[in-house]
């Protein structure tokens, strides 16, 4: 059985999972708190009622959402940094990552950063209140 993360979902072949990708660190033993140490992990967060994402993670798969005020969390597996399946998992971390950038890149009119339009934007409003380009608020 082979898993795929997608941009969306995780699948087997057979199940699909819709989830949300989310890195980070935690405490791998929450009994021993600090002395137990973090740990860098990836929780991938259930997005649906189907509970498909426990049909491909049967093994890891926490559902502790017991309470009316646990609506929005379904289910979540975690993923450390000794599971062979951590590399993958972060491959498409920063996959969705740069997808993200590219596509905020495309809304600031093909600016790599918002700090490069800034930069763009203030020559621009020095530009126009030089008197001596012709398109200046002040130009007579």
């Amino acid at each position: 059985m082979t898993i795929r993360f997608m941009k969306h979902y995780v699948t087997d072949g057979a199940v699909k999972a819709r989830v949300f990708y989310s890195p980070g660190q935690i405490y791998r033993d929450p009994a021993a708190g600090a002395a137990g140490g973090l740990v860098q992990c990836v929780t991938l967060y259930a997005r649906g009622y189907d509970r498909a994402l426990g049909k491909i993670f049967a093994d890891r798969y926490i559902n502790d959402t017991d309470l009316m005020t646990d609506y929005f969390d379904q289910g979540r597996v975690r993923i450390y940094t000794d599971d062979p399946l951590y590399p993958a998992v972060m491959a498409r971390i920063a996959q969705n990552a740069a997808d993200s950038d590219e596509r905020e890149a495309a809304k600031r009119g093909g600016f790599k950063s918002v700090a490069a339009l800034r930069a763009w934007h203030a020559e621009a409003e020095e530009a126009l209140n030089d008197p001596n380009y012709v398109g200046a608020r002040c130009h007579y």
